[in-house]
């Protein structure tokens, strides 16, 4: 199944991100796609290479953006050590703070769908499994 997983994107996705360039641009605008798709990933690595090539580096963003994630990691142990149940990833606060809102909308949508999802299985399968498990207690004399 894993063979599918990995053979079927790499036959699919070459074609389709071609029809996406060709169609539409992606990053910088040019003259045939003056309002290209932005690409931050992409724009990223590039203000990186530039700053490690051309010596335009802001070394000391890259310092703070590093002491605010020990922060966070920090601050997920200390959540995790006092048994809170809401947890601090720095994985999702860096991705909150690079990617537009437009990027995170959809984002934020998925994660309250898959968390009502969870909360409605659970309550769907207490329901279910409730009454069952009264039942066998009461068939085993442990109810009486």
């Amino acid at each position: 199944m894993q063979v599918v997983g990995v053979i079927l994107p790499s036959v699919i996705l070459p074609p389709v991100i071609s029809l996406v360039i060709a169609a539409y641009g992606i990053g910088v605008p040019t003259e045939n796609h003056p309002s290209p798709l932005p690409a931050p990933q992409a724009n990223l690595m590039a203000e990186v290479a530039n700053g490690l090539f051309f010596g335009d580096m802001p070394y000391a963003m890259m310092g703070y953006g590093g002491a605010i994630a020990v922060g966070i990691i920090l601050l997920d142990f200390v959540l995790k050590g006092l048994g809170v149940s809401f947890r601090v990833h720095v994985l999702s606060v860096g991705l909150g703070l690079y990617l537009p809102m437009d990027a995170l909308a959809p984002i934020f949508v998925g994660g309250l769908t898959a968390t009502a999802s969870g909360w409605a299985a659970y309550y769907v399968k207490k329901s279910i499994t409730g009454p069952l498990e009264e039942i066998a207690d009461e068939g085993s004399g442990e109810g009486s």
